[in-house]
């Protein structure tokens, strides 16, 4: 009985070690994202931005995360997330995101705005 123990028990560990590795730091392989529960942007495993719940800045880059690819213009901003008129370049400045960064994520042309995070493979670090 006891070696069926220590068997269920290295099982359990090898779950949680799994569940950890997968779940828990997915940043290691998805290289720039947005974590929703601490409202912060993330490029591997450092911190690019945080950002306060709610805010005009969170609310425009959680929309941005969850439209990767789409070309979203000024109009879709205000009836969809802002409720009053916006500027893209103005947004996009504000987030404060480093330059190599932002010049590499965002595409913006007359008003509208291509946001594609996959350029980011690798964590750039800030001098």
């Amino acid at each position: 009985m006891q070696t069926v123990e220590i068997i269920i028990l290295i099982e359990i560990s090898i779950y949680l070690y799994l569940g950890y590795f997968y779940y828990l730091r997915p940043c290691e392989k998805l290289g720039l994202y947005f974590n929703d529960t601490d409202s912060c942007v993330y490029n591997g495993d450092e911190l690019i931005l945080k950002l306060r719940y709610n805010s005009t800045n969170y609310k425009f880059v959680s929309y941005l995360f969850n439209n990767i690819g789409r070309e979203i213009t000024e109009k879709e901003l205000e009836d969809n997330v802002f409720c009053r008129p916006v500027y893209i370049n103005k947004l996009v400045s504000n987030i404060n995101l480093p330059p190599e960064i932002r010049d590499k994520t965002f595409n913006i042309r007359g008003g509208k705005v291509i946001f594609d995070p996959s350029g980011i493979k690798k964590p750039i670090k800030n001098k």
